[in-house]
């Protein structure tokens, strides 16, 4: 009972923290050590050698950390604005370009890969007659309809892994809750938007096929090296993409230090390691047993705790894949699962995770926008439980 008490405080403290403002990389770092020390002090050094020597862990911080400065060099230049309104004189519409983008950016599978559509996001926003929050809900949402069926995603791969299932089964049972989720995105997104792309967009500077060049650039080598030679491949990806925005942009010295050196990309590389650090207290402290316990102790039916407990592990840790790898060994030693059965699981993790206030994604786009995340919530939230109810329906009555 301790033990639950200081996993609730701790997950309280966060919310906490985040509310009152406090940057998230501090508040995900105070919430690890609290955790590790409370509950297993005699790991504490063991969890923090575990984080600083994980190679994920420096992926995460090295990846993210480059996206970040590639973002803020668009932004820094214009050139994010000039594609931004490329794109959308391209596809004669900003409503579907604040779409597709983020969709499209989404294909580079890395935590925290928003940061790279949120500048186009922002660039179409007044456009659209879009406030901070609802910024930050159409980056977040849009970005992530994608990995419900994406077959190269890691948690879709994962999940056929443990369980056998082919990821085209998998994909195609949850392709109808990703058309959904884009039509619940469109209907919160749009519905104060005007209709038609505002006459305030002037001509870009730079044409779409040059202000494009370094991103394209970056999302296929990252995607290529990652196939040749791991996910640290992506890296070069980026990198190129970076030397291609500065080449194109012809941007000085004091732009590429600004880019490199300022608050948010610092904040980006902290709240990085902290996750994993998080992460990694929350694993071998012992936190994800005391609530698995719980959760299972009781005479819950297997359909409320396949709809709640992935849920929740992804939303308290900010991964999707802690929910589907720790709940999918618990699931099977109550009950057979059926492929709806895990289907269920995975889209349970994902959509809480998605929530998240830990959530990369999530949490990067909202620095970008300078907006706090629970402001957007009110665009979350109800997205997030009409989409788990019609996954509720779609399987029940299928």
């Amino acid at each position: 009972m301790i033990n639950l008490l200081i996993v609730v405080s701790v997950i309280v403290m966060i919310i906490l923290l985040i509310k009152k403002g406090v940057e998230i990389g501090i508040t995900l770092l105070i919430a690890a050590i609290c955790l590790s020390l409370l509950l297993s002090p005699q790991y504490f050094i063991d969890i923090l050698y575990e984080t600083v020597i994980s190679t994920r862990t420096w992926f995460l911080i090295l990846m993210s950390t480059s996206i970040a400065i590639l973002a803020e060099l668009y932004r820094l230049t214009g050139l994010i604005e000039d594609m931004g309104i490329g794109l959308a004189r391209a596809l004669r519409s900003s409503k579907i370009a604040v779409m597709l983008t983020p969709a499209i950016i989404g294909l580079l599978p890395v935590a925290g890969g928003a940061l790279m559509s949120a500048p186009i996001v922002g660039a179409l926003s007044e456009s659209l007659n879009f406030t901070a929050e609802l910024s930050i809900y159409a980056n977040v949402w849009f970005r992530h309809t994608i990995f419900m069926f994406y077959p190269l995603s890691q948690l879709l791969i994962t999940t056929s892994t443990i369980t056998g299932l082919p990821i085209e089964l998998l994909a195609l049972k949850q392709l109808p809750i990703a058309i959904f989720m884009i039509i619940i995105g469109y209907l919160i997104a749009f519905r104060n938007s005007k209709h038609k792309m505002s006459i305030t967009l002037n001509e870009a500077e730079t044409p779409l096929k040059i202000s494009a060049i370094p991103l394209v650039t970056a999302l296929i080598l990252a995607v290529s090296f990652r196939f040749i030679i791991g996910d640290f491949g992506m890296l070069i990806g980026v990198t190129v993409g970076m030397l291609a925005l500065i080449y194109v942009s012809k941007a000085s010295s004091q732009i590429i230090l600004k880019s490199v050196n300022n608050r948010r990309v610092r904040g980006i590389a902290l709240a990085a390691f902290s996750i994993m650090y998080l992460q990694k207290s929350f694993l071998i402290s012992g936190a994800s047993k005391v609530i698995t316990e719980v959760l299972t102790s009781n005479t819950i039916p297997i359909i409320l705790l396949e709809y709640t407990l992935p849920g929740f592990l992804s939303l308290i840790t900010g991964s999707p894949l802690t929910g589907v790898v720790l709940t999918l060994p618990i699931m099977e030693s109550l009950t057979a699962l059926t492929p709806t059965d895990v289907s269920a699981i995975y889209v349970s993790s994902y959509l809480y995770y998605l929530g998240s206030p830990v959530h990369l994604c999530f949490v990067y786009t909202a620095q970008y926008f300078d907006c706090s995340i629970y402001k957007s919530y009110k665009y979350m939230v109800p997205s997030i439980v009409s989409s788990l109810l019609f996954t509720y329906l779609l399987f029940t009555f299928t």
